[in-house]
């Protein structure tokens, strides 16, 4: 079964996620933090649910780390290649193992576009494990029909609060 977590930027999804993991205590997978500089969103790591390692992975260019290796680009962020080979490592490593449920944050436009978590989502959704998946409301009924979601579960965040 998939668990679609649903809601608008900024709504808790990532939240949600890591609630469920603890309520759950079972599974693996990973959350996107976001890491902020004051008030400011400089971007979003990578969280193993499991251990707490962390791996950086979308930054706002062009204030890019030294070092940053990019894999890909949308609008006004970077992807690290680190960040993508983290997430592929996890994902890979608990479908080998058939470790369920799978924790994924988050599935959107790049994905769509056959990047960024493209392959592991597939690859998560052909297996038939049980998964949570982050996915913004604005890009659900896309994400349903590109990656063949059948039976799914939809679990709505409440917007955010203005």
């Amino acid at each position: 079964m998939i668990h679609l977590v649903t809601g608008s930027i900024d709504s808790g999804k990532t939240t949600c996620l890591r609630s469920i993991f603890l309520i759950l205590q079972q599974g693996d997978g990973f959350l996107s933090p976001k890491v902020m500089a004051g008030e400011t969103v400089v971007g979003y790591d990578l969280e193993r649910l499991r251990d707490g390692a962390r791996c950086p992975f979308i930054r706002r260019r062009p204030a890019l780390p030294p070092g940053w290796d990019e894999v890909w680009r949308r609008g006004p962020f970077s992807f690290s290649r680190a960040g993508q080979q983290f997430a592929e490592s996890i994902i890979t490593e608990l479908l080998r193992r058939r470790v369920e449920p799978v924790f994924v944050d988050e599935i959107g436009p790049l994905e769509l576009e056959g990047k960024g978590f493209c392959p592991l989502v597939r690859q998560l959704v052909e297996s038939g494990l049980t998964a949570y998946m982050a996915v913004r409301s604005e890009c659900l009924a896309d994400v349903i029909t590109f990656f063949a979601i059948g039976e799914h579960r939809l679990i709505p965040v409440p917007p955010a609060r203005g």
